[in-house]
């Protein structure tokens, strides 16, 4: 059966497919009380099946978004994550299970999505989002949701759907605290960016996750929130949070709502506000620069993170104690668990004039992958 779509509401974002999509018994079935809802209707669930969005990050927030997103009846839904399941995800990324630790994230994704809706088309992008593929996974969809934890991933993925006009539902969880809002320059009666919230990065790029921690819940409510963000974008109901940033205390069970308002010009060049050139090496690189003695290891993960994995002869220096550290004169190689820390580590040294610095790309998962099996994953 084809549902017919009247025109589309001026608050819903524009859709690259246009051909009417067909519904089977099944599937109509599924999906009987999100017709049955006012603001959905068959019009609605047409406009969910042409849909193509794109969850960068299958983690605490990317997972419950796209169970949610693959339930609704999202058409496609692409995944972009380069990073395989560890136990320590299993608190909060609820696509996961022991089964699939050790799995690419986005094949366990893909697999969790078939079994909840097989009417779902998954797209795989096993790859880190950079300034030099974001155009490229970006621009074969018509909504971008950001689940990543990394404040520099973050303004790439503002600043790349700014440019290009595509709508961006973002999101951020942190120990106890969540935020939620849509950027889109193009929206009815005004747009909106992240630069207009928050025009720079914090200095040293800020905490996470693995940092930090959080509550696991916590991830499942900001998600929840994101994928009726989605939903209310793609079908065009309601009023989504275009200039207003809607902030969640897990604490006190509180909500409160911050309004902010455009003007910023999109960004026109990512290097305006670029973090300075990372030079990668890999695990076996920085196997036989140890070995030679060609470079210092500096680990800036936390000492309780030291007690599960080290690698030998690395100096340790958490993240936190960077900038007032005395640092080990000569080449670094600097590394974390996976590379975030390590990343934001290189810019406050390369701000501090330092540069013979070099990241372990992947960090000790890596490691212990490549070099040492035998050394513990977390």
């Amino acid at each position: 059966m084809v549902l017919l779509e009247p025109t589309a509401s001026p608050t819903a974002i524009p859709l690259r497919d246009a051909a009417s999509p067909d519904f089977g018994p099944d599937e109509l079935a599924r999906y009987a009380r999100q017709i049955a809802m006012a603001h959905i209707g068959s019009s609605g669930q047409a406009r969910l099946k042409r849909s193509k969005v794109l969850v960068i990050g299958a983690g605490g927030l990317g997972s419950p978004v796209i169970a949610y997103l693959a339930r609704a009846g999202v058409g496609t839904i692409g995944v972009v994550d380069h990073d395989t399941v560890a136990a320590s995800n299993l608190h909060r990324q609820i696509l996961h299970d022991d089964g699939t630790v050790g799995l690419a994230k986005v094949a366990s994704t893909t697999a969790a999505v078939g079994r909840a809706n097989p009417y779902v088309r998954v797209v795989e992008h096993a790859e880190r989002v950079d300034a030099t593929n974001a155009e490229r996974l970006f621009s074969g969809y018509d909504l971008v949701v950001d689940g990543t934890d990394d404040f520099t991933t973050r303004y790439l993925i503002a600043d790349t759907t700014d440019r290009l006009g595509i709508p961006c539902v973002w999101g951020t969880v942190l120990e106890t605290d969540g935020q939620v809002s849509t950027f889109w320059r193009g929206a009815p009666g005004g747009g909106v960016a992240l630069r207009d919230l928050y025009p720079e990065a914090p200095a040293g790029g800020g905490a996470n996750c693995a940092i930090a921690g959080v509550i696991g819940p916590l991830c499942g409510i900001v998600a929840s929130w994101m994928a009726t963000e989605a939903m209310k974008l793609i079908v065009g109901f309601g009023d989504p949070l275009f200039g207003r940033l809607l902030i969640i205390d897990a604490v006190d069970s509180s909500t409160t709502e911050v309004r902010f308002s455009g003007g910023r010009a999109p960004e026109r060049a990512l290097s305006q506000n670029a973090p300075p050139t990372i030079t990668w090496v890999e695990p076996g690189q920085v196997a036989d620069l140890l070995r030679d003695g060609q470079a210092t290891l500096l680990d800036v993960r936390e000492p309780w993170e030291r007690e599960i994995a080290t690698i030998p002869h690395s100096v340790s220096l958490p993240l936190g104690d960077l900038s007032d550290a005395d640092i080990p004169a000569g080449p670094l190689v600097v590394h974390c668990h996976h590379d975030t820390r390590a990343r934001r580590a290189h810019t406050i040294l390369a701000a501090g004039g330092r540069t013979d610095i070099s990241v372990l790309r992947g960090g000790i998962d890596a490691w212990s992958r490549v070099i040492d099996p035998h050394l513990p994953r977390y």
